[in-house]
């Protein structure tokens, strides 16, 4: 986010990679409550990706977004990256969708960091790759 952008009082984000075009997504690193929140230390975010990470000439790199403040909302920017890594499987969380469709809504926070953390907690563990 920018300076001046619309931070809509941070939110819980999840950073994700999908090796197969898209249809499953595991976490490789997730903030929640404030995540792209209104100071700029929850907009700068930098993590390592996970040991074992497998390789792949093109894999969908995504990060999500659930607001804390305003409409409930599900933002997700996407992108195909290159990831030099070796060629064993990876395990973790899928990604989790709320506010969308038939997923679950997550209220706003009204001050509660916590709130819809319990979506994430109990996401599904899949393997990719």
């Amino acid at each position: 986010f920018a300076p001046g952008g619309a931070p809509h009082g941070g939110g819980h984000c999840q950073f994700s990679f999908s090796y197969d075009g898209g249809k499953k997504y595991v976490v490789v690193h997730e903030i929640m409550g404030h995540c792209f929140g209104a100071d700029n230390n929850q907009r700068d975010i930098s993590f390592t990706l996970p040991a074992g990470l497998p390789g792949a000439k093109q894999a969908d790199f995504m990060v999500t977004w659930v607001n804390a403040i305003g409409n409930r909302e599900f933002y997700c920017w996407s992108t195909n990256v290159a990831i030099n890594g070796g060629s064993t499987p990876f395990t973790g969380k899928e990604v989790t969708i709320a506010n969308w469709r038939t997923y679950p809504v997550i209220a706003e926070f009204q001050g509660n960091f916590n709130t819809g953390v319990e979506h994430y907690k109990n996401a599904k563990t899949i393997t990719v790759g």
